[in-house]
């Protein structure tokens, strides 16, 4: 196997891994946001979700899932915002609430499908 090959296997093998782990991610992520929608002033899950779409961003864009990586950067800056201070109203973190929603869900198109068993 030459290298542009062996590379080409490492890279696929850490797809693998990275689809593998995206399940528990976008959990974290759901979860947080439904701390949101709960109570939008829980600074420290601000800070959690922020934290969650941050890494996620980067990752997804290391592996080659841009769409995944972008839409999380602009969530990310969004709440990042509001973290440094920007004044959101109610109707503001509904609004990113369902974002996050309508990401997740689109991110689940990403995940292998499961076989069906008979």
């Amino acid at each position: 196997m030459d290298r542009e090959a062996e590379l080409n296997a490492a890279l696929r093998a850490l797809e693998g891994v990275f689809l593998a782990k995206l399940p528990d991610k976008l959990g974290d992520i759901t979860a947080a946001n439904q701390r949101l929608k709960d109570d939008p002033e829980d600074r420290d899950n601000l800070t959690t979700l922020h934290r969650s779409l941050h890494n996620l961003a980067g990752s997804a864009g290391t592996f080659g899932f841009h769409e995944i990586g972008s839409h999380a950067r602009v969530l990310e800056q969004r709440v990042k915002a509001c973290l440094h201070g920007e004044a959101w109203e109610s109707a503001q973190f509904t609004s990113f609430a369902q974002d996050v929603d309508a990401y997740v869900r689109l991110s689940e198109k990403f995940l292998p499908v499961e076989p069906k068993e008979p």
